[in-house]
C-alpha cells in the first residue's frame, strides 16, 4: 500500500488524488456548508433563491461555464461558479443577461461577494 501525507494535518492516508486525509476532507466540506447556510441565511432572501434553483439559472449558468471552457475569469483556475457583475437586487432584469455573467472559480467569487 502506497501513503501519502496529508496537507492539512501532517497524518498519513493511503494514497488516492485528494491532497487531504478523509478527516480533513469531510471537515472542509462540513465548514463549506456551514458557510454556505450562513451566507443564504444573512444574504438570500426566498425570491432570490427560488432564482438559484429555477431551471433557466441552472442551464444558463451550465452554458456560461462551458462557453468559458471552464476557466475562471480573474485567475485562469478551474470555474465552478457563475457571478453576476450587476447584482442581482439592484438590477433584477439582468439576472439572465449573458453580458452580466461571468465564471469564476469558488475563491475569486468567494472575494468579489
Amino acid at each position: 500500500m502506497i501513503l501519502k501525507k496529508c496537507t492539512v494535518c501532517g497524518k498519513f492516508f493511503e494514497y488516492n488524488s485528494n491532497s487531504k486525509c478523509p478527516d480533513c476532507l469531510e471537515k472542509t466540506a462540513d465548514s463549506k456548508r456551514q458557510n454556505d447556510r450562513l451566507y443564504n441565511k444573512k444574504l438570500r432572501n426566498k425570491e432570490s433563491d427560488r432564482f438559484y434553483h429555477s431551471a433557466a439559472w441552472k442551464q444558463l449558468s451550465k452554458f456560461i461555464l462551458a462557453q468559458a471552457n471552464y476557466r475562471c475569469a480573474f485567475c485562469g483556475g478551474l470555474a465552478t461558479e457563475v457571478h453576476h457583475i450587476k447584482e442581482v437586487t439592484k438590477c433584477p432584469d439582468r439576472r439572465l443577461d449573458p453580458s452580466n455573467l461571468m465564471p469564476l472559480c469558488t475563491s475569486c467569487h468567494n472575494k468579489q461577494r
